[in-house]
């Protein structure tokens, strides 16, 4: 499986290494480490856990639960 930082141009991936900034979403990010593991996996696909209370999608399961806890608590 290629991850989508391998391919983009090395002089791009300077770049966003250098502003720390995602390219699709623009979200900045404290090193590059956590830039790379978010524009590999979670801004790269859609989100796959839906809120059985509201239109809320989630892209970890454990999101959707803190989502359930903070916004449908009496459930």
């Amino acid at each position: 499986m290629q991850l989508f930082c391998d391919t983009l141009s090395v002089e791009v991936w300077r770049n966003c290494k250098r502003h720390l900034c995602c390219l699709k979403c623009a979200k900045r990010f404290s090193d590059w480490r956590c830039l790379r593991k978010h524009m590999n996996f979670f801004c790269q696909i859609d989100p796959l856990y839906q809120c059985p209370y509201c239109i809320y999608r989630a892209r970890m399961n454990t999101l959707l639960k803190y989502h359930i806890a903070k916004f449908h608590p009496e459930r």
